[in-house]
């Protein structure tokens, strides 16, 4: 096959009149790779940004802080619950400590 585009590469062109198109679509082929190997080399600088060792061990000091975080959280819900417990048991067995509120107080 003859090459009627007079280029370096080899076109399927048959005619004088597609070179033109031919040329463009190689271009956007070509932008369209470049983009992709910019985005493949980008997603590998930051993986290896972000697995350094000094990251990762940044990420296993925030894990044990945000765990013993919750460890306290647990703590003092379950004595806020136990405090909630004993009060309610205590105002059952001594009428005498329940509060008397101004809206019940329609007896007066």
């Amino acid at each position: 096959m003859v090459n009627i585009c007079e280029t370096w590469y080899w076109t399927e062109c048959e005619e004088k009149s597609c070179c033109e198109s031919y040329k463009f679509r190689m271009l956007i082929l070509l932008f369209t790779a470049l983009i992709f190997l910019a985005a493949v080399l980008t997603t590998v600088v930051w993986m290896l940004f972000e697995m350094r060792p000094a990251r990762r061990q940044k990420w296993r000091d925030d894990a044990t802080r945000l765990r013993k975080h919750d460890e306290t959280d647990d703590k003092i819900a379950r004595q806020s619950f136990e405090e909630t417990k004993y009060l309610r048991r205590y105002s059952e067995l001594n009428p005498q400590a329940t509060r008397r509120h101004s809206f019940n107080e329609e007896e007066d």
